[in-house]
């Protein structure tokens, strides 16, 4: 189906609603949509639907589908929420090879929205929707947004890219991105827990140098004692004395040893058992969690922002940090317990809220220190936290090879094409595993996270020789890499079964990993190929459509070589890789 001839239907409702197309080239339709009501209110939900050609649609790609790829019909599709500080407003539906079919976008990114498409019983057809204002936000008068319809012929992936486009376009930059974020961390979280001190991750820290990590993320327990359950001493921000009593000191012998330093905080809690619990009495969003005696600040109130915002300075002009980890950021959203004392707000509506919070606090902390590293978390990852943020973590997902690679990649594609330009970091969730573990199963963690910037959160001390031979050289494979790996041209294949297999490409250089498909076909006008065999089993093929003589070697993942030699590629040539190891192709 054509998409200027694309019917747009909605329910009654009090709004005058109107829909424009305002161009049409290249497969790619953009409308402009408005509502207007007779006066200022809480908008009511406004549910568009349109149609589009079943024709081969196979399956769906949401931000935060994970593993939520199916075409379901329309009554129960699978669907996406997004709103300033949650999701992303994109949706997109692929044939079975991954041949885009119809991916639409909306260029607001701060109201909350519900995207989704699924099988029209009674047309055959596909029936898209875009819910507006799907959950209450502010009151207006007037409201417009374009929507963006792609049903292009090309991949998925190129799709996804042009909506990353669109939105630099339409109000929503990447922040920049220092090198630094895109190198190999180490994290307290997982190997320390919140049992953590100074002298203990010192030591931690200066064997985590020798595999090439330079930067440490400390995370929560800086800031508390490690039988605390829960937050409910958050919003101090006073270092333990007892852990580490001088936190000037200690981030002055990491840079002293070479390493920069990322503090955590949990942005919107402030605990029953805080001190300044009861200074913003009146100006929380609602309760968390009961059983962790927490309260979400509310954002709308200019005092909020400003104590926040004057945290973070403090902290990096008292404290000389290299960054923040700021947390559960997509935990500001409103509730029935709300305030609604808009007389001593600046910002009524919440999700706006959280972008003038995120703005004031990235605009004081880049005037100290322009190069500053933020990292957010799945789900806050959507166009307007790419405005602030310059690293975007995978959620928590300890020891889940699978979820990581899932989830890495799929945000890979919500950053947009880096060789078109800078696109914000992509970091994997910590990585841990079995100290006991062979060396090919503990590299299951590493190479499910080729693709983005891996964080590393093990005893070092407690590693095995196999598996400090194992992390050196994925983190030096990755090192080397890097600039193909992060900054090359990203295909992420079937993504309905989990991403059987993801290349990356630049200047002449391709990098493969197989994590389903054993079969790789070459591209063309590659000069060198390296394929990571992550399969399980340690048969690859690769295609050729036209022969070539190369010179392979084959590696394990130590690094160690098991085989080299010169052969001529053509048709279907086997090798014989070793799980996680690594097959070199040159010539």
């Amino acid at each position: 189906m054509n998409p200027s001839k694309a019917v747009f239907e909605w329910d009654a409702c009090e709004a005058d609603v109107a829909v424009t197309l305002l161009s049409e080239q290249e497969g790619v339709s953009l409308y402009r949509i408005t509502l207007d009501y007779p006066e200022k209110r809480f908008p009511e939900c406004i549910k568009l639907r349109w149609y589009t050609a079943f024709d081969d649609a196979y399956a769906t790609w949401t931000p935060s589908g994970r593993f939520r790829h199916d075409l379901m019909p329309s009554w129960c599709p699978v669907d996406t929420y997004a709103r300033s500080a949650s999701g992303a407003p994109v949706f997109s539906l692929m044939a079975k090879g991954g041949e885009n079919r119809t991916t639409f976008a909306l260029s607001d990114a701060v109201h909350p929205v519900r995207l989704y498409a699924g099988m029209h019983e009674p047309s055959g057809k596909i029936q898209c929707s875009a819910e507006l204002f799907a959950a209450r936000s502010e009151q207006l008068a007037h409201y417009e947004v374009l929507l963006r319809v792609d049903e292009s012929r090309r991949p998925y992936y190129e799709a996804l890219y042009g909506v990353r486009t669109w939105w630099s376009e339409v109000g929503y930059p990447a922040a920049p991105v220092p090198q630094e974020s895109r190198r190999a961390m180490f994290s307290s979280w997982y190997s320390f827990q919140k049992s953590v001190t100074e002298e203990s991750l010192l030591e931690q820290c200066r064997l985590a140098k020798t595999f090439g990590l330079d930067t440490l993320i400390l995370d929560d327990g800086w800031q508390c004692d490690e039988t605390v359950s829960g937050y409910t001493y958050c919003g101090d921000w006073k270092a333990v004395s007892s852990k580490f009593p001088d936190m000037r000191r200690f981030i002055r012998r990491l840079h002293e040893m070479g390493m920069k330093c990322i503090l955590w905080y949990s942005v919107p809690f402030v605990g029953m058992n805080a001190e300044n619990f009861s200074r913003f009495s009146g100006k929380y969003l609602r309760p968390d969690n009961p059983a962790r005696s927490v309260m979400v600040l509310d954002p709308r109130f200019p005092d909020v922002r400003a104590w926040l915002t004057e945290t973070y300075v403090t902290a990096l002009r008292e404290w000389d940090l290299d960054g923040f980890k700021l947390d559960f950021v997509d935990n500001f959203f409103l509730s029935d317990e709300s305030s609604d004392d808009y007389a001593a707000m600046d910002c009524p509506s919440p999700e706006a809220a959280v972008e003038k919070l995120l703005a004031e606090i990235t605009a004081a902390l880049r005037k100290i220190k322009p190069d500053i590293m933020l990292e957010f978390r799945q789900t806050y990852i959507g166009p307007v936290m790419q405005k602030y943020g310059n690293i975007f973590r995978v959620s928590d997902c300890a020891g889940a090879a699978l979820f990581n690679r899932v989830s890495s990649l799929d945000l890979r594609l919500l950053m947009g094409d880096p060789t078109k330009g800078e696109a914000s970091a992509v970091h994997s969730d910590m990585l841990m595993w079995d100290y006991d573990a062979t060396p090919e199963g503990a590299a299951d963690q590493l190479a499910a996270c080729l693709f983005c910037t891996p964080q590393i959160s093990v005893m070092f001390d407690r590693l095995t020789d196999s598996h400090r031979k194992m992390l050196a050289c994925y983190l030096g494979f990755m090192d080397e890499y890097r600039d193909v790996l992060q900054g090359g041209y990203l295909m992420p294949l079937c993504p309905a079964a989990n991403y059987t297999e993801a290349i990356a490409k630049k200047d002449g250089i391709c990098v493969a990993a197989l994590y389903g498909n054993h079969v790789f076909c070459a591209l063309p006008d590659v000069k060198k190929t390296v394929i990571v065999n992550a399969t399980g089993t340690p048969e690859v093929f690769v295609r050729t459509e036209k022969e070539s003589a190369v010179r392979y070697t084959v590696k394990n993942c130590m690094g160690e070589t098991v085989q080299e030699g010169s052969c001529s590629l053509t048709g279907i040539t086997e090798f014989t890789v070793p799980h996680n190891g690594f097959l070199y192709l040159e010539g």
